[in-house]
Protein backbone atom coordinates (compact mmCIF):
# COMPACT_ATOMS: atom_id res chain seq x y z
CA UNK A 1 0.00 0.00 0.00
CA UNK A 2 1.13 3.42 -1.18
CA UNK A 3 0.80 6.38 0.95
CA UNK A 4 0.50 10.02 -0.64
CA UNK A 5 1.14 12.56 1.13
CA UNK A 6 -0.70 15.95 0.19
CA UNK A 7 0.75 19.07 0.75
CA UNK A 8 -0.91 22.56 0.21
CA UNK A 9 1.22 25.88 -0.08
CA UNK A 10 0.02 29.45 0.02
CA UNK A 11 1.64 32.17 -1.53
CA UNK A 12 0.75 35.30 -0.18
CA UNK A 13 2.00 38.04 -2.30
CA UNK A 14 1.96 41.48 -1.13
CA UNK A 15 2.26 44.99 -2.85
CA UNK A 16 6.22 46.28 -2.41
CA UNK A 17 6.58 49.15 -0.67
CA UNK A 18 6.81 52.34 -2.93
CA UNK A 19 6.47 56.24 -2.79
CA UNK A 20 3.85 57.89 -4.41
CA UNK A 21 3.40 61.68 -5.59
CA UNK A 22 0.12 63.14 -4.71
CA UNK A 23 -0.70 67.30 -5.46
CA UNK A 24 -3.35 68.78 -4.14
CA UNK A 25 -4.39 70.70 -7.13
CA UNK A 26 -3.60 70.40 -11.05
CA UNK A 27 -4.40 74.29 -12.06
CA UNK A 28 -4.26 77.55 -10.46
CA UNK A 29 -6.12 80.34 -11.99
CA UNK A 30 -5.37 83.99 -10.75
CA UNK A 31 -8.22 85.37 -12.97
CA UNK A 32 -8.12 88.92 -13.01
CA UNK A 33 -5.17 91.15 -11.48
CA UNK A 34 -4.42 94.66 -11.31
CA UNK A 35 -1.26 95.71 -13.84
CA UNK A 36 1.63 96.24 -11.30
CA UNK A 37 -0.56 95.93 -8.35
CA UNK A 38 0.82 93.43 -5.13
CA UNK A 39 1.33 90.05 -5.36
CA UNK A 40 -0.96 87.54 -5.43
CA UNK A 41 -0.32 83.91 -3.53
CA UNK A 42 -1.87 80.94 -4.07
CA UNK A 43 -0.18 77.19 -3.06
CA UNK A 44 -0.32 73.41 -4.09
CA UNK A 45 0.89 71.12 -1.61
CA UNK A 46 3.02 68.12 -2.99
CA UNK A 47 2.99 65.09 -0.45
CA UNK A 48 4.66 61.45 -0.07
CA UNK A 49 1.51 59.16 0.17
CA UNK A 50 4.20 55.97 -0.61
CA UNK A 51 6.18 54.19 2.04
CA UNK A 52 9.97 54.83 0.50
CA UNK A 53 10.83 58.29 0.31
CA UNK A 54 10.39 60.39 -2.50
CA UNK A 55 12.91 62.52 -4.24
CA UNK A 56 11.46 65.62 -5.87
CA UNK A 57 12.56 68.06 -8.83
CA UNK A 58 10.50 71.42 -9.72
CA UNK A 59 11.11 73.09 -12.94
CA UNK A 60 8.71 75.63 -14.65
CA UNK A 61 8.10 77.67 -17.57
CA UNK A 62 6.72 80.46 -15.71
CA UNK A 63 7.62 83.74 -16.31
CA UNK A 64 6.32 87.37 -17.23
CA UNK A 65 4.79 88.13 -14.20
CA UNK A 66 4.72 84.62 -12.50
CA UNK A 67 7.75 83.70 -9.30
CA UNK A 68 7.51 80.02 -8.16
CA UNK A 69 9.40 79.22 -4.88
CA UNK A 70 9.50 75.53 -3.15
CA UNK A 71 12.31 75.79 -0.95
CA UNK A 72 11.10 73.06 1.11
CA UNK A 73 10.45 70.93 -1.50
CA UNK A 74 14.37 70.43 -3.06
CA UNK A 75 14.45 67.83 -0.89
CA UNK A 76 14.12 64.15 0.32
CA UNK A 77 10.46 63.58 1.11
CA UNK A 78 9.72 61.58 3.85
CA UNK A 79 6.68 58.84 3.84
CA UNK A 80 3.45 60.93 4.46
CA UNK A 81 5.44 64.05 4.44
CA UNK A 82 4.40 67.08 2.55
CA UNK A 83 5.82 70.37 1.01
CA UNK A 84 4.47 73.37 -0.78
CA UNK A 85 4.99 75.54 -3.69
CA UNK A 86 4.11 78.85 -3.76
CA UNK A 87 3.23 80.51 -6.84
CA UNK A 88 3.04 84.40 -6.97
CA UNK A 89 1.01 86.89 -9.81
CA UNK A 90 2.14 90.28 -10.32
CA UNK A 91 1.41 90.79 -13.89
CA UNK A 92 3.37 93.82 -15.87
CA UNK A 93 0.99 94.31 -18.78
CA UNK A 94 -2.37 93.51 -19.45
CA UNK A 95 -3.84 90.63 -21.10
CA UNK A 96 -3.89 86.40 -20.51
CA UNK A 97 -0.58 84.37 -19.29
CA UNK A 98 -0.15 81.00 -18.57
CA UNK A 99 2.51 78.29 -17.61
CA UNK A 100 3.32 75.21 -16.49
CA UNK A 101 4.65 73.69 -13.11
CA UNK A 102 6.37 70.36 -13.42
CA UNK A 103 7.03 68.36 -10.78
CA UNK A 104 9.18 64.89 -11.24
CA UNK A 105 10.25 62.41 -9.10
CA UNK A 106 12.40 59.30 -8.47
CA UNK A 107 9.81 56.61 -8.79
CA UNK A 108 9.44 57.82 -12.59
CA UNK A 109 6.04 59.89 -12.07
CA UNK A 110 5.38 63.41 -12.82
CA UNK A 111 2.69 65.73 -12.19
CA UNK A 112 1.94 69.27 -14.45
CA UNK A 113 0.27 71.97 -12.60
CA UNK A 114 -0.88 74.38 -14.89
CA UNK A 115 -0.82 78.15 -13.46
CA UNK A 116 -2.68 80.98 -15.56
CA UNK A 117 -3.99 84.42 -14.68
CA UNK A 118 -4.53 88.10 -16.44
CA UNK A 119 -3.55 91.44 -16.30
CA UNK A 120 -5.89 93.46 -16.21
Amino acid sequence: MRKFLLSTFFLLMLPAAHAELSVSTFSVNFYNVPVNGSYQTQSVFVQNTGAEVLNLEITNSCYDGFQVSSFDCDMALQPNGYCTINVQFQPHHTGYVGCNINIYDNAGDFDTVNVSGSGI
